[in-house]
């Protein structure tokens, strides 16, 4: 991972960071591996590891020479508007696998690549003498996909005003037989929908028939691995878009398991036995020189992990690993790989054939307080010692309080009204609204920091508490509730930080 890169992207992160302008993207494209549409086929080739942090992409292509060596690509820089134009840099010289750490140094620059993003999942790119291909999120456990029938989830769904800002909380249960329960704790509403298997477009339509007591209710919505997108339409009313994040899932015991029934959750924190680090760009905390280094993309989707390692060989030429293996128990051993004979840029296209096996990379999220972050972990590599891999920070994090900047939503449980707050003011320690009567600050643990939130009611009501997990996308759960959440719908730039309006194909 090119470390020299961080400095820059965090001054950027601080020019921003105190000046919110609620006029952001309708969607935050979804971190890690992305896919070319023409080359998605079925066959080892090229791929893309994306990862966006606020209005910052970082771009890892892995792909081969002209030889038919495997190599890597790497640009990273601000987004405009929903696309960029970033140099593409290829690198030398740092640590191989099993070798001593070393740093790497630019080796060539590439060209211009262009990115432009129509959602969260979905886009185009311009490589370097290559023409411009459609490129998607890529879904390689089939439980993210719609038209395989799911275990029961939950969701927990914002609703959304006409500039995009939160008004309330919705909580929706779907279950495998096609029926769904949405529900708004305050004010109350509880309905009862029959669904439709998702169509050709991934929509799921579901439908409440009028009777004496409610209107008709239809409810369309995409679910996209741990993101949801729905609108709700209720006779006689306006239309109402939602936007939600994945809460968890129960595996039925009629399905057979690894063990016993296990809990998948997205939101940070949850007192689970399967705890989901987030998708994107990960780093080795022992190699943060500051400059250029090796790099991982890790993705895990429900019980599958995939993991590209890019890094180096011993004579110094820059190449990549990849693998994939089941995710249990918080933790996966990872069977690498190493390619040749791919696609190069500007050539023609051509699929991969495995050339070599790295070893097995293990890496274990397993804490002993699970109520802690999910931003770091332990991985071993192949001849290596066992190292700390953290979350890579391309803007300002913990303990800058501009990280918390934003549009949230607070709630303590599936019954109670929820608390909906502009988080956008410093004054001292602490991140305020406006009003100056709802606050938050970093809350530094043991071993850990935690972020404590808290109301001061004008009106001599009883003040409301919140704590929970920091989080880089900005979903956590509440300490000591079951279903208690954190949930940063917009950023601290005013993007909405979820996949965008129902994808359409």
């Amino acid at each position: 991972m090119t470390h020299w890169c961080r400095k820059t992207l965090l001054l950027l992160g601080a020019a921003t960071s105190m000046s919110l302008v609620w006029a952001g993207r309708d969607f935050t494209p979804l971190s890690g591996t992305w896919v070319i549409d023409a080359e998605l086929d079925g066959k080892p080739g090229r791929g893309l590891a994306i990862d966006v942090q606020g209005d910052t992409v970082v771009l890892q292509v892995y792909g081969y020479e002209s030889s038919g060596e495997a190599t890597f690509y790497m640009a990273s820089g601000p987004m405009v508007g929903n696309g960029a134009v970033l140099s593409l840099q290829k690198f030398q010289g740092g640590t191989a696998l099993g070798g001593p750490v070393r740093d790497a140094e630019l080796a060539a620059n590439m060209g211009e690549v262009q990115l432009q993003f129509a959602n969260g999942v979905q886009g185009s790119i311009q490589l370097p003498g290559e023409p411009a291909y459609a490129m998607r999120r890529f879904v390689f456990n089939g439980q993210g996909d719609m038209s395989v029938p799911n275990p029961s989830q939950r969701f927990a769904l914002a609703e959304l005003g006409s500039e995009n800002q939160p008004l309330n909380l919705w909580f929706m249960d779907v279950v495998p037989t096609g029926l769904l329960t949405l529900r708004r704790p305050s004010p109350f509403a509880e309905w009862n929908l029959q669904c439709q298997p998702a169509n050709d477009q991934g929509t799921v339509e579901c439908i409440s028939e009028a009777s004496s007591s409610t209107p008709r209710i239809r409810l369309s919505y995409q679910q996209f691995l741990y993101n949801a997108s729905a609108l709700l339409e209720v006779d006689g009313e306006a239309a109402r878009r939602l936007v939600g994040a994945y809460m968890h899932t129960r595996t039925p015991a009629g399905i057979p398991t690894n063990g016993d029934r296990n809990w998948y959750s997205a939101l940070q924190g949850f007192d689970a036995e399967q705890r989901l680090p987030e998708p994107g760009t990960w780093i080795m905390r022992d190699e943060k020189t500051g400059k250029p280094g090796r790099g991982i993309s890790l993705d895990v989707q429900f019980g599958q992990a995939l993991m590209q390692i890019f890094h180096y060989r011993p004579e110094g030429t820059a190449t990549f690993h990849m693998g994939s293996g089941e995710f249990s128990q918080s933790r996966a051993n990872i069977a690498l790989k190493t390619y040749q004979g791919g696609r190069y840029l500007g050539g023609p296209w051509q699929p991969a054939t495995e050339a070599s096996d790295g070893g097995v990379a293990a890496i274990n999220f397993d804490r002993l307080d699970s109520r802690k972050d999910m931003n770091e972990g332990s991985i071993r590599l192949a001849g290596e010692p066992l190292r700390v891999m953290e979350r890579f920070e391309m803007q300002p994090t913990r303990p800058a309080l501009s990280s918390l900047m934003g549009d949230w939503v607070f709630s303590h449980s599936l019954s109670s009204k929820p608390k909906v707050v502009a988080l956008n003011v410093v004054k001292g320690d602490v991140l305020t609204n406006a009003a100056g009567d709802f606050e938050c600050r970093f809350t530094p643990l043991l071993t850990d920091t935690v972020v404590d939130c808290s109301s001061t009611p004008s009106d001599g009501a009883q003040p409301e508490r919140f704590s929970f997990p920091f989080s880089f996308q900005g979903r956590s759960a509440i300490r000591n509730s079951s279903y208690g959440i954190a949930f940063r719908v917009r950023d601290r730039l005013g993007n909405l930080t979820g996949m965008g309006p129902l994808v359409r194909p």
